[in-house]
């Protein structure tokens, strides 16, 4: 979207191997609903490209540390990082190394018939290099 105008939509994308959830926990496979923001574009060896999202974000954070699934330093951690405008910690109870990847050297008949990734969304590879050309650093993505 650029405003109220659709650029581009992309059908037949995959998702977590264990769906959607709000309360995303490591290594639970699932891809967290929420408002992110890019905040990085690389190649990638495995994924041809990664558009890493700011996951996760203080909403979940405070969820998660209300829920007792967060530590209070890892809470901690991700307000410093949040308030200093740094990338969130990935290594706490809420996983991490979320954003929009490529197949890579992946099957094109698996991406269509299954949701696939740990909880990332995984277009082709055609797709992401669309994606990466009109997307930047800061760009909102909403997923619900």
């Amino acid at each position: 979207m650029r405003g109220a105008t659709t650029i581009t939509t992309y059908e037949n994308i995959a998702i977590g191997s264990n769906g959607v959830t709000l309360d995303k926990r490591q290594g639970d496979e699932r891809t967290p609903l929420g408002d992110f923001r890019i905040n990085e574009v690389r190649t990638s060896k495995r994924f041809h490209l990664f558009l890493s999202l700011d996951y996760p974000t203080m909403i979940q954070a405070e969820r998660a540390l209300g829920q007792g699934y967060l530590s209070r330093a890892d809470f901690n951690a991700l307000r410093e990082a949040w308030d200093g405008g740094a990338p969130p910690p990935q290594d706490t109870n809420l996983g991490g190394h979320l954003g929009i990847h490529g197949l890579g050297s992946g099957s094109l008949e698996v991406h269509q018939r299954f949701n696939w990734t740990n909880g990332c969304i995984a277009l082709t590879n055609e797709q992401v290099a669309q994606l990466a050309e009109v997307a930047r650093i800061g760009t909102r993505v909403q997923i619900r």
